[in-house]
């Protein structure tokens, strides 16, 4: 009798430690590799910024991240579907330690070889996000999903942080070839780590009209009108809160409140803060059921704490708007990612995170370029004004397709049962004749 309890219980105990490991495999490494990615980026653009002087090849360094989304979304949704997880980010760590090694070799030779690197280390990068989001989607079950998410999320932007701090530190002291050796420590150590995983199977491949992530995801998001309104204000977070934020995370502390350059570091400080706290927020609703949140009024909120940075010049009054505009974000942001892993369907989640990095990532591009020159001639307080007149529209324009496709049972909406037409006292009840 007694040997019962234990004998099945056994499965379950072996499930959850399964899902501890996985969960401690992915947050270690994605805690690392997110401070190799952030080290060998502000490395190569501080040290060609000093040697030359121009800000635009310093800039460009960033831009090469945002090149390979644009034109190879399909290629990141078709590595996804058919590498094994575990195989896959392995293997993406590796070769990000060969680019890394690479740069550090030809960053005296040639900028148009470094250039070219970095392009396919955006590559990587996206490669690496993408087949991150699948695994979380296959190693926890739903009931654990978005709250296993936040917290590697969490490890992300830790690691970002640590990044950037290491590399104010140490980039005057070190060679490039130096940092880049460092820098290619960090993701060997990542890979080690992902080993930590189970080993799954690919997803397989798949039917030949649904090979296209783009044309994948649209007939997805076609088709379910609540995951549509979800990817877009996944994608709207990214393209108008995170572009701004570029410029703004500069902006505010060195020119609206005139703090001198060490500004820069306090604003990513608190910045930082924000985003934890953030998160915090979002694995506390997703602890507590009952407290759900709706992404259009956090969007809305968010743009009202952007706006609210340019209240006053008080350094400690700009900081406060700013710590609570960064949490906003972060909470939309999250909070969305995990519905759209929640709510997809494990065989398109390759296509549509893929699609999404491609959308954000090049949007986000064209919103700093944008933002940038238009602060130039009319001034920043213009542009955060802008960008608040140009969201609203937009959430609007989810918020009312997403109704009127689930009222009307379109693409991806129950409907509702269809009630008898009434034309009046004479017409009641009659059943009219075909013509």
């Amino acid at each position: 009798m007694a040997t019962t309890p234990t004998t099945t219980a056994a499965p379950h105990q072996d499930l959850a430690a399964g899902q501890r490991t996985s969960l401690v495999a992915l947050f270690l490494s994605m805690f690392i590799s997110s401070i190799g990615t952030t080290l060998l980026l502000i490395g190569v653009s501080i040290t060609y910024l000093h040697d030359t002087g121009l800000v635009l090849s310093a800039g460009l360094v960033y831009v090469a991240q945002y090149l390979p989304p644009v034109c190879l979304t399909s290629v990141v949704a078709r590595l996804c579907q058919r590498t094994p997880p575990r195989a896959l980010l392995v293997t993406v760590e590796l070769l990000s330690l060969t680019v890394s090694v690479g740069v550090g070799l030809l960053f005296k030779v040639s900028y148009a070889a470094v250039f070219l690197l970095l392009v396919v280390r955006g590559f990587l990068d996206m490669t690496l996000k993408a087949g991150r989001g699948v695994a979380v989607k296959r190693y926890f079950p739903p009931d654990r999903l978005q709250r296993a998410n936040t917290l590697l999320n969490a490890g992300y932007y830790l690691g970002a942080a640590v990044g950037s701090l290491a590399g104010v530190l140490i980039v005057a002291r070190l060679t490039m070839l130096e940092l880049a050796l460092v820098d290619a420590a960090t993701f060997l150590a990542a890979a080690a780590v992902y080993l930590m995983l189970r080993p799954l199977c690919a997803l397989g491949r798949t039917t030949p009209d649904e090979s296209g992530a783009w044309r994948r995801s649209r007939r997805v998001l076609k088709n379910d009108a609540r995951l549509a309104t979800t990817f877009g204000y996944l994608v709207l977070s990214v393209v108008l809160f995170q572009g701004i934020n570029q410029t703004l995370r500069v902006w505010l502390p060195l020119q609206w409140i005139g703090m001198p350059v060490s500004g820069g570091a306090w604003s990513e400080a608190v910045g930082l803060a924000g985003v934890l706290t953030g998160l915090g927020v979002v694995a506390w609703t997703v602890s507590h059921e009952h407290r759900r949140l709706r992404l259009a009024p956090v969007f809305v909120l968010t743009l009202c704490l952007m706006t609210s940075t340019l209240l006053s010049r008080d350094a400690v009054a700009v900081f406060a708007a700013y710590f609570a505009f960064m949490a906003g974000f972060e909470v939309l942001y999250t909070k969305s990612f995990n519905d759209l892993l929640a709510t997809a369907r494990q065989p398109d989640v390759p296509a549509l995170v893929s699609a999404f990095y491609g959308l954000a990532f090049a949007g986000m591009a064209v919103s700093v370029a944008v933002t940038g020159t238009v602060a130039d001639h009319v001034g920043m307080p213009s542009v955060v004004l802008g960008v608040a007149g140009l969201g609203l529209p937009c959430a609007l324009f989810l918020e009312r397709r997403g109704r009127r496709e689930r009222r009307t049972g379109g693409p991806g909406g129950e409907g509702r049962p269809e009630r008898p037409r009434r034309f009046g006292r004479r017409s009641a009840g009659r059943v009219r004749a075909p013509e």
